[in-house]
């Protein structure tokens, strides 16, 4: 399965414009749009495109006084995912706090080993605020605590709480 990425050369237009022309590309199927200064870029799944309907549209805006003009390319289906997985490295936090995901190997664990699914999500111990925390969280007695963890994302902290000997976490995101 491909998708089309379509761009619409819009510098002219003004933002009433922009929006009849999004929701008109919606009701034809486009799924995914990035609007910037000069260009609209518009996403359809290539089984849903009908040149008929891109016709049509030009006539509709067209009759508004506004011609449509566009250049597209078909791109094959991409897990994001997976790609940014093959640049998400462990993270180890002064030699006693190891930050890994299920597909990394083992091999390198410390008895503070954390698995977590990170998926693009805040926590996975690359920013520097998750860092400092968890040094802290080194220093403190947690047994028997009770933790808030907000702005949780992964809930790498609090899980971290749980292994320092937490009884409860509650993370929010």
């Amino acid at each position: 399965m491909s998708t089309f990425e379509f761009e619409f050369p819009v510098r002219s237009w003004n933002s009433s414009e922009r929006e009849i022309l999004l929701a008109r590309l919606f009701l034809i199927g486009f799924e995914g749009f990035e609007e910037g200064d000069d260009i609209l870029k518009a996403y359809i799944p290539r089984e849903r495109y009908s040149s008929e309907d891109m016709t049509t549209l030009a006539e509709q805006m067209s009759e508004q006084g506004l011609r449509v003009q566009y250049r597209y390319h078909e791109t094959p289906v991409q897990n994001w995912n997976e790609e940014w997985e093959k640049s998400f490295d462990p993270v180890v936090i002064d030699e006693k706090v190891l930050i890994r995901a299920p597909f990394h190997a083992p091999d390198r664990d410390l008895p503070l080993t954390l698995v977590i699914e990170p998926k693009m999500s805040f926590g996975t111990g690359h920013h520097i605020t998750t860092k400092l925390m968890i040094r802290d969280m080194l220093e403190l007695s947690f047994e028997g605590a009770r933790v808030l963890d907000m702005g949780s994302g992964t809930g790498v902290l609090g899980i971290l709480a749980v292994r320092l000997g937490a009884s409860r976490v509650l993370g929010v995101d």
